[in-house]
């Protein structure tokens, strides 16, 4: 099982440049989010009840290859494309007050501010 945000889960789905040819994601793929299970979703979007911020834990599913042998699990790949990742999106919360300093600090480390 992995945690993760619903962000880097879509951020994930959507990498079709790290997805090889023909995989592809089967059996019920299940998570949580704050204790609500959610099962498999078709085209595997994620319900839109959930916001990007919300924590999630990747319970089951499976990766297959384009002749449908199985290559790993779900959360294995997951582990796999966060490795591969030159950058870390993080959610914070600071004081009103104190956000142009983190900012600052931010940039001066290479990092950027996105919405």
């Amino acid at each position: 099982m992995i945690k993760t945000t619903v962000f880097e889960f879509r951020r994930f789905w959507d990498d079709n440049a790290f997805w090889g040819e023909g995989h592809y994601c089967e059996d019920e793929i299940v998570v949580d989010a704050d204790g609500k299970e959610y099962g498999a979703w078709g085209e595997m979007s994620l319900p839109n009840a959930l916001s990007n911020r919300e924590v999630i834990r990747i319970h089951s599913g499976n990766i297959y290859d384009s002749s449908g042998r199985s290559i790993c699990s779900l959360d294995r790949y997951f582990r796999k494309w966060t490795k591969q990742q030159s950058v870390k999106r993080l959610c914070i919360e600071i004081p009103i007050n104190r956000a142009d300093e983190m900012i600052a600090a931010l940039r001066s480390m290479g990092g950027k501010v996105v919405s």
